[in-house]
């Protein structure tokens, strides 16, 4: 058991060693559509049946090279060989992989009737078949000859079969796969290896018979930059790929490639048996879906070549008995002096053809295999695991080709055809949703759309990243019609016009043949159509306005706004107008003419009249003059009505001016009278000049077209921001850009109003007569009916912001909030004011008094001076009147302090009262000043006791109330 689980691991380890080989059908032969192998039978059945005649008659011989390790497999191929053993002899001989010891088992055979000899190797047979070709041996090799020719026939082949296909046989497979699918012009990858050279040289050669060309070569050195620059190169022109290298460049150029979308479902890549040498392992994740590659299918069977071996060399001996030549003849040994290149056994052994464990086995002139059976594989992702695996598609053998289904790059089952794909000049502008630009890193490919170049106002080409749903669009056409687009964004482009004697814009870069393409938001319009061809609309729409919310709010002078500016000064005029009328009324009364209302005179001057004012207008309790006369009360009356009146209204208003709304200018259509007359309702609006849509309104609106003109902008986004800033009021354009706009809005302030008007369609332009028009005509009608077309027009067409279903009518939002500083920041500059204006009346009342002293002064010094008499008659009087004074003083403070104790004496005689009033009896009263009185003297203790004693004695009653009472509720307790 354990020599059995030792051969099984040899036979692994010898079995990835193995070298393949292909071969392919004769140009012009016919492929057969089955697996069949048409050989000729009868042939084989007579050549095996006067081999197996004879052969009892026959001792030929056979030496065996067998390599240490691969001697298991020699046992292995013998099991089931009784008829090759009972017509030839084998002599099998261990040796080791070098000249040395095969040259010594050579000479061993001299003289023991040694036939053919047959090479088992591990590895190619170092120089053992030109040692051999030397001593004039023929035979098989079971493994390929050594890249050497022989030592002494180089221009010969050697005396030696194959009985592995060689390396370079695949390229039969893969020139099957061109013709089967008629691919004309290849783009071959490989590397730098001597062994890759021959095989590149072997294809080039192969093709050139087959009318066949590589329009496009890379050779990697081991570095991306060249992998990148060779593919970029070839992008377009080259649409199948062949990759002959190791599995590990392999990765690097397919993600390469992927990133470069060179593996779409308009190319081939087929890749070469070294890179499938490892296919049982993971399969790496950079190999895109639907690579097809070449592989022996007999690869693994060593001990099947084996036994193909030593068959063909019996039966070559058999053959040379069936024409009665010599054996001895065919006996080399180490003494010839005269070598043949060829034997005759070799002679015999190139024509021999049989069905062997391998598949049918054949020689070509050269003595390689022909005939061998090579697997097409195809690498396929599960669906349940989303794993790669091989799949075996088809078969090539004995020159016929044999497919099933196959699955291609892009997960299609669509074959490449192959051809180089077209390229298109395509001119855009960058507008919302269709196209954005943004700036591109030069280190990496665009993440999200494609590369486009941006042509500059300064005519300067720059490198950008676009994406949008018109580069959507892009792509899917250039992948379903097979053309390149090469996309140029021109700044601050339009759609075109016709201006000056010609064409502006995209229209006039199509019409002009400066680009072959054109694709934004182009309108179509009859105008246009005369110049240019327009395609099937992408993207129906019409135009519509857009306007800004502009949310309410209530500012520091929101106290203000109930009343316009003309109502507060009516208001203030009318109150200084009433004071005065009421000062009137009261100064020049005829009832002050009357003896009880003369000390009236003077006392209600105009600020007493104002001050009153005042204060019925704000309903404040001022202490203010009353008038005393009938016809002044009647006017302040009316006066406080009014006020009340006022100062309703005013509560009013302020309270719904401090309700927050979101308000809009509500439009219902382009007829309506805000748009029809904007001079009246002084609406700001306008659109961008030279579009369709200006000239739409040019056409049918000559009075609003004159009218929008003074607001008129370049680009869409200059007029979005302008409804934004509040510089216009709305700004009239296509209903899908503005709906764009609205939607990535970031404080969703933005809708569009009314109903859409001036409906029309996007479409490309080509110029007249252009092939392209119809197809990409035909490729947009059948998007529009697939649900990817309508996901992906959704996609773009989406944000942040929703706008509400009922197009064109807005509801006002209300919605009650806090007032903070700001709300309210009026008043108090209000009060800043009113502080403000009464500092400077204070100065201004300084100044006066100031200036009054003065001028007293003044006066006091015009006064004749005082002569010494009425000088000490004045200080006699001014002593009188100090002494007056000083007495009243006094009195005025002995009558307030005798107040004061006569009110501390009532309010103790009542607490007493108070006191006497709770007490059961008198003595009660009297025990903590004197126990040794008598009853009959209280009332004389009474009126003899002082103030604090009356004091002390309350304050000891209330503390013995309160510990009895609190007795008392311990004891109910």
């Amino acid at each position: 058991m354990v020599c059995g689980i030792l051969l099984l691991l040899i036979f692994q380890i010898t079995a990835q060693r193995c070298v393949l080989g292909i071969t392919t059908s004769p140009k012009g032969r016919q492929l057969p559509g089955t697996n069949q192998i048409a050989l000729n039978k009868s042939a084989l059945t007579t050549w095996r049946n006067s081999s197996t005649s004879k052969r009892v008659q026959n001792d030929g011989k056979i030496g065996i090279l067998i390599e240490k390790e691969m001697y298991p497999y020699f046992e292995k191929a013998m099991l089931f060989q009784n008829s090759i053993l009972q017509s030839v002899k084998m002599l099998p001989k261990v040796v080791e992989n070098n000249p040395y010891a095969v040259l010594q088992a050579i000479c061993n055979f001299t003289g023991k009737d040694v036939s053919g000899l047959a090479f088992i190797c591990e590895e190619p047979c170092s120089e053992m078949t030109s040692f051999a070709s030397l001593l004039g041996w023929s035979g098989v090799m079971v493994k390929g000859r050594s890249t050497e020719r022989s030592l002494i026939f180089p221009k010969e082949p050697t005396s030696f079969l194959d009985i592995s296909p060689a390396k370079y046989l695949q390229n039969d497979a893969v020139i099957e796969l061109f013709v089967q699918f008629q691919w004309k012009l290849i783009c071959l990858i490989h590397d730098t290896k001597p062994s890759t050279a021959s095989l590149v040289a072997d294809l080039k050669e192969r093709m050139k018979k087959r009318d066949l060309s590589l329009n496009h070569v890379i050779e990697l050195d081991g570095t991306n930059v060249t992998i990148a620059d060779g593919l970029k190169r070839v992008y377009g022109k080259s649409m199948v790929f062949v990759l002959y290298c190791s599995s590990m460049s392999a990765e690097s150029v397919l993600e390469i490639a992927s990133r470069q979308r060179l593996t779409s479902k308009k190319h081939a890549w087929i890749v070469g048996e070294m890179i499938l040498e490892n296919r049982g392992e993971n399969v790496p994740e950079s190999f895109p879906i639907g690579l097809i590659g070449v592989e022996y299918v007999m690869k693994d069977k060593t001990a099947d070549h084996i036994a193909d071996a030593i068959n063909v060399i019996a039966s070559g001996i058999n053959h040379m008995t069936d024409s009665e030549a010599n054996m001895n003849k065919l006996k080399g040994n180490c003494d010839n002096t005269t070598v043949s290149s060829v034997s005759p056994l070799y002679r015999k052994m190139i024509n021999v053809t049989l069905k062997g464990k391998t598949g049918i086995v054949s020689f070509d002139e050269e003595g390689h295999r022909t005939g061998a059976k090579y697997a097409f594989l195809n690498l396929r992702k599960e669906r349940n695991t989303q794993k790669l695996f091989w799949q075996n598609v088809g078969f090539l053998e004995n020159d016929h080709v044999t497919l099933e289904q196959i699955v291609w790059p892009g997960d299609v089952v669509h074959t490449p055809s192959g051809l180089p794909r077209a390229s298109l000049r395509v001119v855009m502008y960058e507008v919302a949703p269709l196209i954005y630009v943004k700036e591109s890193d030069s280190t990496e490919e665009c993440q999200q759309g494609i590369t486009c170049t941006l042509v500059t106002k300064e005519n300067k080409e720059v490198p950008r990243c676009c994406y949008g749903l018109c580069i959507d669009l892009i792509n899917m056409l250039s992948q379903d019609l097979d053309f390149d687009p090469i996309i140029r964004i021109i700044e601050g482009g339009r759609a075109g016009s016709f201006k000056h004697g010609k064409w502006t814009g995209l229209v006039g870069s199509v019409l002009y043949g400066e680009a072959d393409m054109g694709m934004s938001s182009i309108s179509i319009t009859e105008e246009r159509s005369k110049v240019i061809d327009f395609t099937e609309p992408f993207l129906h729409t019409g135009s519509t306005i857009l306007v800004a919310k502009r949310p309410g709010s209530f500012k520091g002078d929101g106290f203000l706004r109930p009343f316009e500016l003309e109502s507060w000064l009516f208001i203030f005029g009318v109150l200084y107008l009433v004071a005065f009328v009421i000062f009137i009324f009261e100064s020049k009364n005829p009832g002050l003419q009357r003896s009880k209302h003369k000390h009236l005179a003077g006392q209600f001057d105009i600020h007493v009249s104002i001050w009153l004012i005042y204060s019925r207008l704000f309903s404040g309790n001022l202490d203010a003059h009353v008038p005393r006369f009938v016809s002044s009360r009647v006017v302040l009356s009316s006066w406080a009505f009014s006020s009340l009146l006022l100062i309703a209204l005013y509560t009013a208003n302020l309270a719904a001016f401090m309700v927050q709304k979101e308000q809009a200018h509500y439009i219902d259509s382009i007829n309506d009278s805000i748009i029809q007359n904007p001079s009246k309702s002084l609406l700001r609006f306008t659109t961008i000049r030279d579009t369709s849509v200006e000239n739409y309104f040019k056409v049918n609106y000559p009075r609003i077209f004159k009218y929008m003109r003074q607001y008129q902008f370049n680009h869409s986004s200059d007029g979005v921001q302008a409804v934004k800033d509040g510089k216009i009021d709305a700004f009239i354009w296509e209903a899908v850009t503005l709906d764009r706009y609205v939607a990535n809005d970031s404080r969703c302030n933005l809708l569009t109003v009314g109903k859409q008007f001036d409906k029309n369609g996007f479409a490309a332009v080509f110029s007249k007569g252009s092939e392209w028009t119809k197809k990409v005509s035909e490729k947009i009608m059948e998007y529009q009916t697939s649900e990817e077309y309508r996901q992906m027009a959704e996609k773009w067409q989406e944000g942040s912001c929703k706008q509400t279903p009922k197009a064109g009518r807005f509801k006002a939002a209300f919605s009650i909030d806090r007032l903070d500083y700001v709300n309210l920041s009026g008043v108090f500059y209000l009060l800043a004011v009113g502080i403000g204006l009464s500092f400077l009346v204070l100065i201004g009342e300084n100044f006066y008094w100031m200036f009054q002293k003065k001028t007293e002064n003044r006066r006091m010094n015009t006064r004749s001076p005082m002569n010494g008499a009425e000088r000490l008659e004045l200080q006699k009087k001014v002593g009188e009147v100090r002494e007056f004074l000083d007495d009243n003083y006094y009195r005025d403070q002995q009558v307030v302090f005798l107040s004061k104790v006569e009110k501390e004496l009532q309010e103790t005689l009542q607490e007493l009262r108070d006191v006497q009033a709770m007490l059961d009896t008198r003595r009660h009263f009297l025990t903590p000043f004197d126990n040794s009185r008598s009853d009959s003297n209280q009332d004389d203790i009474l009126e003899g006791l002082t103030l604090s004693e009356v004091k002390s004695a309350i304050e000891s009653m209330k503390l013995e109330e309160f510990k009895n009472s609190k007795v008392e509720r311990e004891s109910v307790v």
